[in-house]
């Protein structure tokens, strides 16, 4: 257990340091952290984004991702529920994540369409009563 907490923590420090890549690298090379990039994969969209806000969004994201990770992988050990609850907010991170960097999200139908599934997903899973669950938890 007490590797498994290592583990998370360090997980957590490096995203939490890459939150602020943006920053250490304005402090190292200030000409091209100021520099605007087109860094998205779209071949049709196309729009000029100083480099350190780009790192700063994509790793803002990264940190929520993170997160949502070792809260899945924590809560697999406790309850079901609480496990697909953070693993959808994990995938909803990744969704999220790719559709910036391909076109800056820019692609709101995308968004209201993931926003619904996972949103009744999630409705689907709080309310799912599990028929082989006793009334009484485990001492253990």
């Amino acid at each position: 257990m007490k590797r498994f907490s290592i583990i998370l923590g360090v997980g957590v420090i490096v995203g939490l340091v890459f939150t602020e890549a943006h920053s250490l690298f304005r402090l190292i090379s200030p000409a091209t952290a100021d520099k605007s990039v087109d860094l998205f994969l779209s071949p049709s969209f196309h729009m000029q984004l100083p480099f350190q806000w780009y790192l700063k969004m994509t790793f803002d994201d990264l940190f929520v991702a993170i997160i949502a990770f070792a809260a899945a992988i924590v809560s697999v050990r406790y309850s079901f529920k609480m496990f697909s609850l953070f693993g959808l907010v994990f995938i909803y991170k990744a969704i999220d994540m790719i559709l910036f960097w391909w076109n800056y999200k820019s692609s709101y139908a995308t968004y209201y369409i993931l926003v619904a599934v996972i949103g009744a997903w999630i409705i689907l899973i709080i309310f799912h009563k599990d028929k082989n669950q006793s009334l009484y938890k485990s001492m253990e």
